[in-house]
């Protein structure tokens, strides 16, 4: 993280890439899992699923933000790519996707 900041710069640098709609879920995604494992957590999962060239989506959010607020660091650990379990289990992704 950087210092003047407290949210990390690369994290901070895609969601300045993103469009407005992606925005809006990546900071709905943060806060959510910020209120399960603290902002911190959340933004180091969140900078970490991105340094891995991964989009952020909640699974893959959801399950660092854990591992790290359990005191893992993700510095060795690949992203979880968890894409697949987020379209099985929002049924409405899915009639969209066919």
């Amino acid at each position: 993280m950087t210092k003047n900041s407290d949210f990390p710069e690369k994290l901070r640098l895609a969601i300045d890439a993103m469009d407005s709609k992606t925005r809006q879920r990546t900071f709905r995604l943060l806060a959510k899992a910020g209120d399960a494992y603290g902002f911190d957590a959340a933004a180091k999962a969140g900078e970490h699923i991105v340094e891995q060239g991964h989009e952020i989506d909640e699974a893959s959010l959801t399950a660092m933000a854990g591992r790290i607020s359990a005191g893992e660091t993700p510095d060795d650990v690949p992203a979880p790519d968890l894409h697949a379990y987020d379209r099985f289990m929002r049924p409405e992704t899915r009639a969209k996707a066919a």
